[in-house]
């Protein structure tokens, strides 16, 4: 056979570790994004557009619970970056996203970051201290929940921009300059100015 799959001749080593690996790939792919039956993907991928509603996804807390994305970002303009600890473009850009975070602080604007690392829910808290993230953070292991409720394959580094009506207004995948996500906050904020005083 071709592709992915190559014949062994029968009895040998080299085929029983073969066949073993595959029987394993066939066992992960039929799990898929279900993280052992907690999560179900839709049957194909989803494609976040910019018009679209923000999509439902609720995730763990750094301080435990679960928590849902939109009654974070609610009637705000948010930028949610989905980003993990070994990501060296996802790091260097939570600087500038903290520094958004402060600048717009009670003014109806927040930063999200939904952290996908393997073990989120276990490093979470310790990586967002050392990074100096004062922002909401959302631990996604393995990022089943995002990826299947937002589209899979989604990639990181990925920001998506979010109006007050809740809808997206741009996704921004792979490495961005910081820049052009400041300048289109700062357009969002400027057109629709809101009343919050607290953050």
């Amino acid at each position: 056979m071709r592709g992915w799959f190559r014949q062994s001749r029968p009895g040998s080593a080299a085929g029983s570790r073969r066949r073993g690996i595959l029987l394993l790939a066939a066992a992960i792919l039929s799990v898929g994004c279900q993280g052992g039956g907690a999560w179900r993907c839709p049957p194909r991928p989803i494609h976040l557009q910019p018009g679209d509603e923000l999509p439902d996804l609720t995730a763990m807390a750094l301080d435990g619970g679960t928590v849902d994305l939109r009654q974070i970002t609610d009637g705000k303009v948010a930028v949610i970056d989905i980003w993990a600890s070994w990501c060296g473009p996802c790091l260097a850009a939570i600087p500038h996203l903290q520094a958004l975070q402060n600048r717009y602080r009670g003014r109806g604007f927040t930063v999200v970051g939904v952290m996908v690392d393997r073990n989120a829910s276990r490093i979470g808290a310790a990586v967002a201290e050392q990074r100096g993230i004062r922002y909401p953070v959302l631990a996604d292991d393995d990022g089943q929940a995002v990826n299947c409720a937002w589209g899979y394959p989604l990639g990181i580094p990925t920001m998506v921009l979010v109006g007050r009506d809740g809808k997206v207004v741009e996704v921004y995948r792979g490495t961005v300059g910081i820049a052009a996500i400041q300048r289109r906050v700062e357009e969002l904020m400027r057109a629709a100015p809101a009343t919050e005083t607290s953050s």
